[in-house]
């Protein structure tokens, strides 16, 4: 049920709507104590009574609230009145998805970055690139590309070449190599909804499907042995969860699925343990566990983390915290353990969403795959567009309904 202007909340006086997705409601609204205008983000009646909901908005508020960032508004409140939760924020000027791509991509370059910080031009043309994935055998890079379209490309090291890879369907991204090189994991809608699809890393054949499912679902990370393959599955009712596909008969079995959100699952090069990030603290965290288990689970971030990748040599764990790039050096005999998190450069390389690390490790360890905003960007004052509405409007420009 909307709020109609003039409704209080508290303090909070509701001006007009800004937007509303599948469980939340947004509203510009004044805090009269202080005259200043607030954005308020409502858990709807009808949906109050379902825990889980409640539960996901409540540790929302607690991740918000942990971070300080300059591209994360700020929680200023929280509260309930009559049977309704809601979150009060910072009220920032925005556009809607579809106003933000009309005006294009945003212009990236693919660089190399040293241990220490010293950045090495790799591609100088600028596309609007996320997810680089290096191959096993380190002569191309998979990676989103999302200009014209919704297709992943290749890019070739030796030849310097860049060439759309994915044809079928008209979404096709978030790549995952197979340990040989000769496949790659991706997400796809060509039969629909977002699942897992697989493609010779050739190009040859046409798209196989891997999962079958109306929920959103995009690949991470294959086990060292081709035989598995560690995906997440975004459910309405449990967020999202990671599951692990086997290869050989098409079966998948859930490997966390919770109340909290869990993604980003990283197979370790020995396919023993698994990284992932999890929300279950009350902010996004690093965690690793066996597999297939049973064990406990260890927390390796200390404070927030995202974007987990092993360094191959399988005695490293790096992870982001904002424009950090953060290593933790780990052993796994005699039995686990993780050292303390130290920084190892920092700058603001662009980042990609649900956690999904948007860059790529070399094999010895020693350089990062990043991605870079062109220099007027960099240098440009902090802007924040707030996107309202925006997974309505992505299931809007992608279809997910069966066909």
């Amino acid at each position: 049920m909307a709020f109609l202007p003039g409704r209080r909340l508290g303090p909070y006086e509701i001006l007009t709507a800004i937007g509303a997705g599948g469980m939340d409601e947004v509203y510009r609204a004044r805090d009269i104590r202080l005259d200043r205008t607030v954005a308020i983000k409502v858990l709807p009646t009808h949906l109050a009574d379902r825990s889980e909901l409640r539960e996901r908005f409540e540790r929302e508020a607690k991740t918000i609230a942990s971070l300080n960032h300059p591209h994360i508004c700020t929680l200023y409140d929280i509260g309930q009145q009559d049977g309704v939760d809601y979150l009060v924020m910072e009220y920032l000027e925005g556009e809607t998805l579809a106003q933000r791509l009309q005006k294009g991509a945003l212009p990236i370059r693919m660089v190399w970055v040293s241990r220490n910080g010293i950045e090495q031009a790799l591609i100088p043309q600028e596309h609007a690139f996320s997810v680089p994935r290096l191959s096993p055998d380190s002569k191309r890079i998979a990676v989103n590309f999302t200009e014209q379209d919704n297709q992943m490309r290749l890019y070739d090291l030796s030849r310097e070449t860049l060439t759309r890879f994915t044809f079928e369907g008209t979404t096709n991204l978030y790549p995952a190599w197979s340990p040989d090189g000769k496949r790659i994991a991706f997400q796809s809608n060509k039969e629909g909804p977002l699942n897992v699809f697989l493609q010779l890393s050739d190009g040859t054949g046409g798209l196989e499907r891997l999962t079958t499912s109306d929920d959103v679902q995009f690949p991470n990370s294959w086990s060292p042995d081709g035989q598995l393959l560690a995906f997440t599955d975004v459910s309405p009712t449990t967020g999202y969860d990671i599951w692990i596909l086997s290869i050989k008969d098409r079966k998948a079995q859930p490997f966390l699925r919770t109340p909290f959100s869990e993604n980003a699952p990283r197979f370790s090069p020995d396919g023993r343990w698994i990284a992932y990030v999890s929300d279950e603290s009350g902010r996004l965290e690093i965690y690793v566990q066996p597999y297939p288990g049973p064990g406990g689970k260890w927390q390796i971030s200390t404070e927030g983390g995202n974007e987990p990748v092993w360094n191959p040599n399988g005695r490293e764990l790096f992870y982001r915290v904002a424009d950090k790039m953060m290593g933790v050096d780990i052993a796994t005999q005699p039995s686990f353990a993780a050292g303390k998190p130290h920084i190892l450069f920092e700058r603001p390389y662009a980042t990609a969403a649900q956690s999904v690390p948007n860059y790529d490790v070399s094999p010895d360890g020693q350089r990062f795959l990043m991605l870079k905003l062109n220099e007027a960007q960099e240098a440009a004052p902090t802007q924040i567009n707030v996107v309202l509405n925006w997974f309505e409007e992505l299931k809007q420009k992608v279809p997910t309904g069966k066909k």
